[in-house]
């Protein structure tokens, strides 16, 4: 069926107000939508492509997410975009990150990167974000590993 997507992972924002989802073309391009709890106001929110993984700051009508499929490879970007619009944030470049949780507070976000060898090895690190894209783009902090 020419157009038909495929529509995944919805979820309630911190307060209830949004919902939002995945939805996938055809082509495999994806986006994130989000739309009020009335149905009213729905739109997508960053730039079309591929998304990994994302979450809802728990304090904050912002979403971070994972562009890109992080590979032995190749790699992808950890972003943040407000659910209102507008452009999207890019809290760290050219990583390998396949998870990307907030902290409690809403202020920092977490990111695992697979950083390659055999056993696979993996590294943490904490980006401070706000509450808001306008405090983003702070280097992340790598978390030593025992």
């Amino acid at each position: 069926m020419p157009g038909a997507v495929d529509v995944a992972g919805a979820r309630w924002s911190h307060d209830g107000e949004w919902l939002a989802y995945q939805e996938t073309a055809a082509s495999g391009s994806g986006q994130l939508h989000v739309v009020r709890a009335d149905g009213s106001r729905a739109h997508g929110i960053g730039a079309p492509g591929e998304i990994r993984t994302w979450a809802w700051s728990p304090t904050a009508d912002v979403i971070a997410y994972i562009r890109g499929t992080a590979t032995v490879s190749t790699t992808a970007s950890v972003e943040l975009v407000d659910a209102n619009g507008g452009a999207a944030t890019v809290v760290a470049a050219s990583v390998r990150a396949y998870d990307v949780p907030w902290s409690p507070e809403g202020t920092r976000v977490a990111y695992v990167e697979y950083a390659g060898g055999q056993p696979s090895i993996d590294r943490l690190f904490v980006a401070n974000v706000g509450w808001c894209a306008q405090a983003c783009g702070s280097a992340a902090t790598e978390i030593p590993l025992i």
